[in-house]
């Protein structure tokens, strides 16, 4: 933590109350107040940084100088007190790799379709329609069509919506009745319309999976 003043294109703040300063190894320069994730001053990454002292009455402050070239920008961070100093050699050379989205599921449940049922087998994915594309289309053990719709989080009622639209247009295009769909998501749910996909000879299941 520590007091300074941020200057840049000739304009000058301020003292300003307490902040705290993060220089990245990729040249980002970051100006973090007590609260909010978000930096209130920055520079990105390729930005030169260079740090020296300065007189200031009868006293030298402690200056961070960072520059770009494209777009020229130069700015200044004078310290008027200083309550910590700490240099850290992070090594950090894993890829950022988010998990658990949509295509995720899919994926898991195209290596194993056991999750959802044994003796399910994928036949399509991304199958179209004219209602859409169906995330994943298979036939289960007793050659009933199977419908898949991946939801990350709890589903909504426009997404059985959606799900009913897809067996009415399986229906419209085939001549034997679909038997069976599922609706697919992560976390387990009950709030299902039954009575609609029982009009529809439409079996919904909720079905949790794990990526």
């Amino acid at each position: 933590m520590l007091q300074c003043r941020v200057c840049w294109a000739g304009a000058v703040n301020a003292w300003g109350g307490e902040r705290i300063i993060i220089v990245e190894p990729d040249g980002s320069v970051l100006v973090h107040q007590r609260a909010g994730g978000a930096p209130v001053n920055w520079q990105p990454p390729d930005t030169r940084v260079r740090y020296q002292t300065e007189a200031d009455s009868d006293t030298h402050l402690f200056v961070i100088y960072s520059y770009r070239l494209k777009p020229p920008e130069k700015r200044y961070v004078r310290f008027k007190t200083i309550g910590m100093i700490s240099v850290h050699r992070l090594r950090d050379d894993q890829a950022l790799r988010i998990t658990g989205a949509e295509s995720d599921i899919a994926d898991r449940i195209m290596r194993d379709p056991g999750v959802i049922e044994e003796g399910l087998r994928i036949t399509d994915r991304e199958k179209q329609t004219r209602s859409g594309a169906i995330d994943l289309f298979g036939i289960d053990r007793d050659h009933t069509p199977v419908i898949i719709e991946i939801k990350r989080s709890q589903p909504t009622p426009s997404a059985v919506l959606q799900l009913k639209a897809y067996v009415l247009d399986h229906k419209h295009r085939h001549t034997e009745p679909c038997g069976g769909s599922r609706d697919t998501v992560r976390t387990n749910h009950t709030g299902h319309d039954t009575n609609t996909a029982h009009r529809e000879r439409a079996r919904m299941a909720g079905v949790q999976i794990r990526v």
